[in-house]
């Protein structure tokens, strides 16, 4: 399948999955990597359960080749939902938020495995992890936007300082030295920009102005439409 150049993976997912052929989808981005006995994994938690609507998968973030163990990103605790069935979840062309289960329907975790650990090859340095997040700031506007989220103190303050602080002390930021306290620090100025984005974002609806975010790309409220 062809698909014009995006940003951001969501809307292209959106695309793929309208043209699947089976119900069980499996997002996997180009620098994760996931291990040889995911498949028989999978298998034995999801066949006849008629309930399950996705799956969360453990998730472990490589930086510069290294296993990361500590910070929000390099916790112990790290899932992400990699496996969805297209008929149980509302597929979301939104900034990392890719599907959403749909009522009725639960959500499966995998315990930590060696088979069931999907490898994130994070980032190559400081610089990549900067580009990579700076490309993500400019669509997390409409996608907390769509979630219900509005500008406030509360998201462009509280949260980054709450979530700087849990990720350098609960999720064991503090053990990694310097670089876990720039990682954590990192964190929370991510999160000030996204609420920043979100203002700009709620600014421009107020103006009626378009809020496509990038001219190489379609609006992700167009390939939702698309989708649905």
């Amino acid at each position: 399948l062809d698909h014009a150049g995006s940003p951001i993976v969501e809307p292209v997912r959106c695309f793929a999955a309208a043209h699947a052929r089976h119900d069980w989808l499996l997002f996997v981005d180009p620098d994760e990597r996931a291990p040889a006995g995911l498949a028989a994994a999978l298998d034995e938690v999801v066949r006849g359960d008629e309930t399950a609507g996705a799956v969360r998968l453990p998730w472990q973030f490589y930086f510069r080749g290294r296993a990361l163990r500590g910070t929000v990103w390099g916790s112990e605790n790290r899932t992400k939902r990699f496996v969805v069935h297209r008929g149980r979840c509302e597929l979301r062309p939104l900034n990392h938020r890719s599907a959403a289960v749909r009522e009725g329907y639960r959500e499966l975790t995998l315990d930590r495995t060696a088979q069931s650990t999907v490898v994130h090859h994070w980032s190559k340095g400081f610089c990549d992890l900067l580009e990579k997040h700076v490309r993500y700031v400019r669509h997390e506007g409409e996608a907390l936007y769509a979630e219900g989220h509005r500008f406030g103190l509360r998201l462009a303050v509280g949260r980054p300082v709450r979530e700087m602080r849990r990720s350098l002390v609960d999720h064991g930021g503090w053990r990694l030295g310097w670089t876990g306290v720039v990682f954590s620090v990192f964190y929370g100025v991510y999160l000030a920009a996204c609420a920043g984005s979100l203002l700009a974002y709620q600014w421009k609806r107020r103006r009626g102005a378009d809020v496509n975010q990038d001219d190489q790309s379609s609006s992700t409220e167009h390939a939702w439409r698309q989708a649905a």
